[in-house]
């Protein structure tokens, strides 16, 4: 599952949700556009602040609990030792 956040007007916010949609993929859009300003200002600042985002669309991919990660983080570990990633995820 997906975290995207975005707003109104933004043709990439837009390719990413429809190509979320084509895929079948779940997902939760958080629309800047739809929350008061206060919240906008907050959001804005987390994205550049502590993402280090300076544009949206920002997409997370939400992995679960521990558990999640825990295997995430071992499979990443072994397949890296195998040498089938270089480069992020495959």
């Amino acid at each position: 599952m997906y975290f995207v956040i975005g707003k109104d007007g933004c043709d990439y916010c837009d390719k990413a949700k429809s190509l979320l949609d084509a895929d079948h993929t779940a997902y939760v859009y958080k629309n800047l556009s739809k929350v008061f300003k206060e919240e906008r200002e907050k959001w804005t600042n987390f994205i550049k602040d502590d993402l280090g985002c300076t544009t949206v669309p920002v997409v997370i991919e939400l992995v679960g609990g521990y558990e999640e990660l825990y295997q995430r983080v071992t499979q990443d570990r072994w397949l890296k030792r195998l040498g089938t990633i270089e480069n992020g995820r495959t």
